[in-house]
C-alpha cells in the first residue's frame, strides 16, 4: 500500500554556507611575532620574538607578564565577536573563491592586534616592576618597553596549513 508522500527539500543556501564554513575551516588566523616583524633585532641584538616569548612566559631573571594569554583571556568576549563577526562577514560576502573569508580573518585579525598592543601599552598598571637593575640600565620603568618595537611588531597571519595568505599589523 503506497502512502503518497512526496518530499522536498528546499536548499535555501544551505549549501552554500555549508561549503562557506568547510573553507573558512582551512583557515587559521594567528597572533604574536611573525615574518619579518617578530625577527627585527633590539639595538643589543636581541630577536624581538625571543623578548616576547621571554616576557610572555619568564625566566629565572625575568618575571612572567603575559601580555598575549592576558589579552586573549581578559578580552575573551571581545575576541569571540570579533571572531563572530568575521564567520557571519564571510558567510555574507560568500562566493566561489575564498577571498571574502580571508578579507574578513584579515580585519579580526588587525582589530585583536590593537587589544594585545593596548595591553603592552598599559604595562605599568599591570606588569611586575624591572628590576633595579634593568631601571639604572634603560633609566625607566616601564615594564615591555625599552623602545616600542615590541608593541610594532605584533602582527596578524591568515593561514592555510603552514602557508601565509595575508598578514599585516593593526
Amino acid at each position: 500500500m503506497a502512502l503518497g508522500v512526496e518530499i522536498e527539500f528546499k536548499d535555501e543556501g544551505l549549501t552554500q554556507v555549508r561549503d562557506i564554513l568547510r573553507r573558512l575551516n582551512e583557515l587559521s588566523l594567528t597572533i604574536g611575532f611573525q615574518g619579518e616583524s617578530g625577527g627585527q633585532l633590539y639595538p643589543t641584538g636581541a630577536n624581538v620574538s625571543t623578548v616576547a616569548l621571554y616576557q610572555e612566559f619568564g625566566t629565572k631573571t625575568i618575571p612572567q607578564r603575559a601580555f598575549l594569554r592576558s589579552t586573549m583571556f581578559e578580552r575573551r568576549d571581545a575576541v569571540e565577536r570579533i571572531m563572530g563577526d568575521a564567520i557571519g562577514e564571510a558567510i555574507t560576502q560568500a562566493s566561489i573563491s575564498i577571498s571574502p573569508a580571508i578579507g574578513a580573518l584579515s580585519r579580526a585579525g588587525a582589530k585583536i592586534v590593537r587589544l594585545v598592543k593596548r595591553k603592552i601599552d598599559t604595562s605599568t598598571g599591570w606588569a611586575k616592576a624591572n628590576a633595579p637593575s634593568t631601571v639604572a640600565k634603560k633609566g625607566f620603568d616601564y615594564a615591555l618597553h625599552e623602545t616600542d618595537l615590541m608593541a610594532r611588531s605584533v602582527t596578524w597571519a591568515v593561514r592555510r596549513g603552514s602557508t601565509i595568505l595575508a598578514s599585516g599589523g593593526s
